[in-house]
């Protein structure tokens, strides 16, 4: 402590001259989208409203994973909303058949994407916590998709 002074006096002289901040998502930058929407081996993922030709962005396919038609058959359900009518519309009713342990991902359009939307990430979050629902994560989907995965809230 004795040279504490002069030692801040230095640093602050001589901050570091790029400080090194990785970024929130840098773990899933170049991860498949399967992996990044927690599909793994096995598992049953289902899609509603998704986009055009959207099961194409999900190649690379996890082994024995498959798209089934009921989200109550699924541990991973993605739900695709342009705008909060939308949201408010499919978010309950989806809710209702989704197994126990099912991951909800909420998709909704970037602001960049040129399509037009009211929804933003505390949108849909504030949607999600008002159906009992809790988020514990983000992604950006493609160029065009951001999602929020919710998990049902433990009592």
């Amino acid at each position: 402590w004795k040279n504490i002074r002069a030692t801040i006096a230095n640093a602050a002289r001589n901050p570091p001259a790029r400080p090194v901040v990785p970024g929130t998502m840098d773990a899933y930058s170049g991860s498949p989208l399967p992996k990044k929407l927690g599909i793994r081996e096995n598992h049953a993922l289902a899609l509603c409203n998704p986009p055009e030709q959207f099961e194409r962005r999900l190649e690379p396919w996890p082994a024995g994973a498959e798209i089934v038609a009921d989200p109550a058959d699924a541990h991973v359900t993605l739900l695709f909303v342009a705008s909060q009518n939308e949201l408010a519309r499919d978010l309950r009713p989806l809710s209702k058949t989704l197994p126990a342990k099912a991951a909800l991902w909420v998709a909704w359009p970037k602001q960049s994407s040129g399509i037009r939307t009211d929804l933003k990430e505390t949108v849909v979050r504030e949607f999600g916590l008002g159906a009992g629902w809790v988020d514990y994560k983000v992604c950006a989907i493609d160029e065009t998709w951001s999602g929020l995965c919710f998990a049902r809230k433990t009592k």
